[in-house]
């Protein structure tokens, strides 16, 4: 495919970033692939090449395409974000020391990113590495987010809760477990550092409205769970009444009774609270 002019080429680079955002990424690729046939060097074209393959979550892919794309600070935050996923240690340290760490101190965008990377090169104030999640960036622990879900979110009339007959540990050991089987269940928001994963529950808690303490408490059959995008490490878990879109899991999928021993299920706690014939 031969472009015949320069408004020609940058209609098909606009053509393709506007399928990428509407997810139409086979059409999009086709698209960047004829137009790097004629310019491989091309900063924007190779730009969203990697973009296109970070959104199916194919850092590998993504990788060589963010190399080319120029110094742009939206390009090199996302070829931190590839070093990260691809567990490339040196590669991310050297990148942050010689690159990003200034880019980043001059702008606002991509804040929660750069408080990412401050928290995990200890490149931040002391008061906040006793903040909870700059701490369990700094050194994750499993009793620290227990602790922080049973303040937060059991018990509690300010914050969605789970019912009083939840087994908190064991549920955060069955969800641990799950992730760890199955982290490509993870839906990612790379930029903000943060997975999700929405698990099916039922009559698991109550969502409650902080904003509005008069509103009616809404009975909740699912869990989400906010993960550290990088390592999928548990940061918290609360009651949903809607999946939001989102992948909805199921425990039993993946859970060995042989492994622990495991709390009741949403749907038999269901039963025995409401009746075994309903």
């Amino acid at each position: 495919m031969k472009f015949k002019n320069k408004k020609s080429i940058n209609l098909q680079k606009d053509k393709a970033f506007a399928l990428i955002e509407q997810g139409n990424y086979r059409l999009a690729e086709k698209i960047l692939l004829n137009l790097l046939k004629e310019y491989p060097d091309d900063f924007y074209i190779n730009y969203n090449m990697g973009l296109l393959y970070m959104c199916i979550h194919n850092y590998e892919m993504a990788l060589p395409y963010f190399k080319k794309g120029g110094d742009n600070i939206k390009n090199v935050v996302r070829l931190a974000i590839c070093y990260l996923f691809l567990n490339m240690e040196n590669e991310l340290f050297d990148l942050y020391q010689n690159v990003l760490k200034e880019k980043l101190d001059k702008t606002v965008d991509f804040s929660i990113f750069k408080y990412y990377l401050k928290c995990k090169y200890q490149d931040i104030e002391d008061f906040k590495k006793n903040d909870y999640y700059p701490s369990q960036v700094y050194n994750y622990s499993h009793d620290l987010a227990l602790k922080h879900i049973k303040i937060r979110h059991y018990n509690t009339k300010v914050a969605s809760c789970f019912n009083n007959d939840i087994d908190i540990e064991c549920l955060f050991k069955k969800i641990n477990y799950y992730i760890k089987k199955r982290p490509q269940d993870c839906f990612i928001y790379e930029l903000i550092a943060s997975g999700y994963f929405v698990f099916h529950y039922p009559d698991c808690g109550i969502e409650i409205n902080p904003n509005n303490v008069s509103s009616t408490n809404i009975p909740c059959d699912y869990i989400l769970v906010i993960v550290d995008a990088y390592n999928l490490n548990i940061l918290s878990m609360f009651p949903i009444s809607n999946p939001r879109n989102k992948k909805v899991c199921y425990l039993e999928n993946v859970l060995d009774e042989n492994n622990y021993v495991l709390a009741k299920s949403g749907l038999d706690r269901f039963k025995d609270k409401y009746g075994k014939n309903i």
